[in-house]
């Protein structure tokens, strides 16, 4: 007896993603941020692949880098993540903490975030597949 993998789209996938996106608890500045980048990953999964194509876990992490390396890179220059202290602070600082940081530590922040979001949308693949395929 052969096991087949349940497969998604892109469409698919990132339509479930949004929806288990937009329950994600936000207490605080940090997890608005991370719930802020997930979505922008997965506007740039959107924007960067054919909606058609089907979806493999393993190939998520590549998709949502875009080209880049790592999410330091993607941080630092991808094409559309914010890269500006006035793009960044909104995001994952709170108002009295703004202002306080230096760039260079805000893109490290940035960077957790990013990673962060991947892997809780990495860790809801498998949740969608499941829902999506029953």
């Amino acid at each position: 007896m052969t096991y087949e993998v349940p497969t998604l789209t892109i469409k698919q996938y990132v339509k479930e993603a949004a929806e288990l996106v937009g329950e994600w608890p936000t207490r605080s500045q940090w997890s608005k941020g991370v719930k802020f980048y997930a979505h922008l990953l997965l506007l740039g999964l959107v924007e960067h692949s054919r909606a058609d194509e089907e979806l493999k876990p393993e190939e998520l992490k590549s998709l949502l880098l875009n080209g880049a390396s790592d999410f330091e890179t993607l941080s630092h220059g991808g094409c559309y993540i914010p890269f500006t202290r006035e793009e960044i602070e909104p995001v994952l600082c709170t108002k009295s903490e703004r202002g306080k940081l230096s760039l260079t530590k805000l893109m490290a922040c940035q960077t957790r975030a990013l990673e962060r979001a991947y892997n809780l949308l990495r860790n809801n693949f498998k949740t969608i597949i499941r829902q999506y395929n029953h």
